[in-house]
């Protein structure tokens, strides 16, 4: 099964269905055909209510939310001790980092994920530049096709 870490804002933008949010489908089509494992932070579960530029999500959206993360599809990774180590050097190693993008990045190579889909253009500037072997980060990449039914 194929692993994909998602930051933050796919989650936010497929919850608001907001621009780019239609680079999500193919994603969640074949994580909801038991083809692909969704795995993102437990820090993902309160960045998901809004990032810095966006307005928050009303709280009326609570129960959507949930079920949202209490899909089978997706794993939540637990920041440990480890992982905010981990995530302090790499703020240390990448200058402009932020430090819940390091705790992203950190989860995904500590999961053992090779790629991190995203929307933030600063982490795809980083695609293949952290890691070993090099993580892969762009934005989400498989397209949503329709099942066509012959009758």
């Amino acid at each position: 099964m194929e692993l994909r870490y998602w930051d933050s804002c796919c989650c936010l933008r497929w919850l608001k269905k907001e621009s780019g949010y239609e680079k999500c489908e193919g994603i969640i089509a074949k994580a909801e055909a038991g083809e692909i494992k969704i795995v993102t932070s437990v820090l993902t579960m309160t960045e998901v209510i809004y990032l810095r530029t966006e307005p928050k999500i009303d709280r009326r959206k609570s129960d959507e939310i949930c079920s949202f993360f209490d899909n089978e599809y997706i794993d939540l990774i637990n920041v440990d001790r480890h992982i905010a180590e981990s995530s302090r050097n790499l703020l240390w190693d990448y200058g402009a980092l932020r430090p819940n993008d390091a705790i992203h990045i950190a989860s995904a190579i500590e999961a053992e994920i090779p790629i991190i889909d995203t929307f933030d253009k600063y982490l795809i500037n980083l695609d293949g530049r952290i890691g070993t072997p090099p993580l892969i980060i762009g934005e989400p990449n498989i397209p949503f096709q329709e099942e066509i039914s012959f009758r």
